[in-house]
């Protein structure tokens, strides 16, 4: 299976997907504006999960983007679906794991 097998396994009617994590995630439009978008242009395999902190927090890459300005609960929920994912992802580990 393919990574957006394991990520879209089990989509919730409202059109999330996550549930395989214990989360509901949205499928984001604008994808190409991140790190993974590079390699995404040279046909690399890349992954972006995202906690869309850009979207919610207005002190998002700004001066005042600091420590206090940040949702620790989102941050916790958007690491555990990370592990999740990397825990799910189907093949080999990648060299020096």
């Amino acid at each position: 299976p393919s990574l957006p097998s394991v990520l879209l396994r089990d989509p919730r009617p409202d059109g999330r997907f996550g549930a395989a994590a214990g989360l509901a995630l949205p499928v984001l439009n604008n994808l190409s504006r991140s790190d993974h978008a590079p390699f995404w242009n040279h046909r690399i395999p890349a992954l972006m999960l995202t906690g869309t902190a850009n979207f919610r927090n207005t002190h998002y890459h700004r001066p005042t983007d600091t420590p206090d300005t940040l949702d620790y609960e989102r941050l916790a929920a958007v690491a555990t679906a990370t592990a999740a994912t990397a825990a799910a992802w189907p093949g080999e580990a990648p060299a020096g794991a």
